[in-house]
């Protein structure tokens, strides 16, 4: 009888881990793309910030070439 009973725990604690495991993969597969998009536009927020920083810099570039042999030219206001 005692036995019996340890298997009954043992198979009760088992069925028990395999729960936890599907409920908690049940919860990633719910946060993880939350997780993902967020992060995604994050990553899209700094990728427009870098194409202005490189719109601006082309500019400046194109001026320099547009002004190279003028001397006493100044530069654009900011």
């Amino acid at each position: 009888m005692i036995a019996a009973a340890g298997n009954e725990f043992a198979g009760g604690v088992i069925f028990l881990f395999i729960g936890l495991l599907i409920v908690a993969l049940a919860i990633l597969w719910i946060v993880f793309p939350v997780l993902v998009l967020s992060k995604f536009n994050e990553l899209l927020k700094v990728e427009r910030e870098a194409m202005k920083a490189r719109a601006e810099l082309a500019k400046a570039l194109q001026w320099m070439v547009d002004n190279w042999k003028d001397e006493g030219s100044k530069p654009p206001p900011v």
